[in-house]
């Protein structure tokens, strides 16, 4: 550039003085380079014209963290086996059993870029063990290119595990305003009523979507862009732009009668506790009917022998117990399904289920916590698990007493806890 500004100075005549003696001084240099080092610049052009560039030989992979079952995991494993399991889970027929041996060598050779997303949608309790995973696959399969997505603050486990962070870049206002004209021009073509509503977007809208939108995540702006377009007269706070996400995904009929709403709120709590929503769990805890009868079962075997008669009567119920079982289990089964059909959760594996957000999931389990004791709120609160949904039940129910109860707890030299509550 300075170069280029120089040379606008010159007059014509010296101009191409000048730049005729460039091309002399770079011919020089170049056979120079030939003559001592034996490098061609005519080969080496074609031949970086017919290369590869690194990193766009690797092959992609991709898997979430949830198609992981880390309860299986054995010291003695190899750790390239349970990403297998996980790959071949994500994926069905075919594909799931030729998948394995090309996936193996590519990772023997080093070649395979590998994206693990979710860890930190893990619950606390499986963050451990899959850390333990990543490091003992890093160790044997280090050669590969890793990427894992984490959280922003408190990542320093996976740095010990030698990956590097790199922090995405946040909404600024140009982001904002380009994707809430994306919506407006694609609103009208994006079929579904239930969905998007009925209506034009008009210069209103649009002013309305982009207003007051800086300091929102992309989620949150995508729901005040999809709210304030569908329902304009809605959309006025955080909480009535969950409110109209989920409603509009339940506009459809469901299978039984009834609000869907305590049983989406039951099944987000047992996602937030225990990191996924099975089938099995929710006939244990009878979220969405009543729950499963145990069998009754003898004592020991002597008092079976010594009570023969008793044991019509365990059969008998046990029986009875497997029949309710089997209808309980129809109506789980009827639930999950409809709630998968609408978008709202997604299917990990085999018989495990999230729902798609994990703010969403949060906004649902908190209708469900404000249920519960003053007391049993203030323990939840304790748990870095249900942090986010505390946070999310202060759109709706007052956390006044909660907060000013933290604030009198223990001295906090570090200010963590001034800090979570902010």
């Amino acid at each position: 550039r300075i170069i280029d500004e120089e040379e606008a100075k010159l007059s014509d005549k010296d101009r191409k003085r000048a730049a005729q003696e460039r091309v002399s001084i770079e011919a020089e240099a170049r056979e120079k380079l030939a003559r001592e080092g034996g490098i061609t610049f005519e080969s080496a052009d074609e031949e970086a014209k017919q290369t590869v560039p690194t990193f766009n030989r690797l092959m992609p992979v991709y898997i979430h963290f949830a198609f992981f079952a880390f309860d299986q995991i054995r010291g003695d494993l190899d750790p390239a086996e349970p990403l297998m399991r996980a790959l071949q889970a994500s994926v069905r027929g075919i594909t799931a059993k030729s998948m394995p041996r090309n996936i193996y060598e590519r990772l023997e050779q080093g070649k395979t870029l590998l994206l693990l997303d979710g860890y930190d949608e893990l619950p606390a309790v499986l963050q451990p063990k899959a850390l333990a995973w990543l490091q003992a696959f890093l160790n044997q399969y280090g050669e590969n290119f890793v990427i894992v997505t984490g959280p922003a603050q408190g990542y320093g486990t996976l740095l010990n595990a030698g990956l590097a962070p790199v922090f995405i870049r946040p909404w600024q206002d140009l982001d904002i305003d380009r994707a809430v004209d994306l919506w407006a021009k694609a609103f009208p073509r994006m079929g579904g009523r239930r969905l998007i509503g009925n209506r034009k977007i008009d210069e209103e809208d649009v002013v309305a979507a982009r207003s007051d939108s800086r300091v929102l995540t992309p989620l949150e702006i995508t729901l005040k862009i999809w709210s304030t377009y569908a329902e304009p007269e809605a959309a006025t706070t955080i909480k009535d732009w969950f409110a109209s996400y989920v409603q509009r995904h339940l506009t459809r009929k469901m299978p039984m009668d009834g609000d869907p709403m305590p049983v989406l709120t039951a099944m987000a709590a047992l996602q937030v506790e225990e990191g996924y929503i099975t089938r099995t769990r929710m006939e244990v805890l009878g979220i969405g009917g009543e729950a499963v009868p145990e069998a009754a079962t003898p004592e020991d075997a002597l008092r079976e022998s010594l009570e023969p008669d008793t044991k019509g009567v365990a059969k008998a119920a046990q029986k009875v117990a497997h029949d309710a079982r089997q209808n309980v289990s129809s109506i789980q089964s009827k639930w999950l399904a409809a709630f998968k059909r609408t978008g709202l959760i997604v299917a990990f594996g085999r018989e495990r289920y999230r729902f798609r957000h994990d703010y969403v999931t949060a906004y649902l389990a908190s209708l469900e916590l404000c249920k519960l004791p003053a007391e049993q709120i203030q323990e939840f609160s304790l748990q870095p698990d249900w942090r986010s949904t505390v946070t999310c039940m202060a759109l709706h129910t007052p956390i006044d007493t909660l907060v000013k109860s933290r604030l009198k707890g223990t001295t906090d030299i570090l200010h963590s806890t001034l800090v979570e509550l902010a």
